[in-house]
């Protein structure tokens, strides 16, 4: 998808488990860290920063941080 010159991803899948372990698992940074990146802050809200880093020994904002925004 494309909008305003920029270029957004969108991810789906299916997964074998309840709404409420996927939302979780989807909307939080500790559920975020338990499989995505070991650094995670996350703001569920239009506008909220999801930032990660890959190392564990990071902090957002160090080398290899991926800034990213929530749309909607």
């Amino acid at each position: 998808m494309k909008l305003e010159g920029n270029v957004f991803l969108r991810h789906e899948g299916i997964v074998d488990a309840s709404l409420e372990q996927v939302w979780t698992t989807c909307t939080t940074a500790n559920g975020i860290r338990s499989y995505l990146a070991p650094v995670v802050e996350f703001e569920l809200k239009t506008g909220g920063k999801y930032e990660t880093n890959y190392r564990p020994s990071s902090r957002i904002g160090d080398a290899g941080t991926i800034h990213n925004v929530v749309l909607d």
